[in-house]
């Protein structure tokens, strides 16, 4: 049996051959920046732990996102999708 799953939608085939990057199946390094996916029941989003560094995303995951944080993230993946649907 085979118990793999898709590629995160922010993995870039690209990435494959960075020094930088890792896809495993259990592992997704992009840019040096380890993160650790746990699945769940299917039809539930993943789980994805980012290892504590000094990164944005990685400070906000332990320390709370800011409301201005979501509203810029909010902006940039509806500004995203505004131009997929032109």
């Amino acid at each position: 049996m085979n118990y793999t799953a898709d590629a995160p939608a922010v993995w870039d085939p690209a990435f494959a051959d960075a020094d930088d990057c890792l896809l495993s199946s259990d592992q997704c390094v992009m840019h040096a920046q380890q993160s650790h996916v746990h699945t769940r029941p299917a039809g539930e989003r993943p789980y994805v732990e980012l290892e504590p560094t000094d990164r944005p995303l990685a400070v906000e995951q332990c320390t709370g996102i800011t409301p201005g944080s979501v509203r810029e993230i909010a902006a940039a993946v509806l500004h995203f999708g505004e131009s997929e649907q032109r």
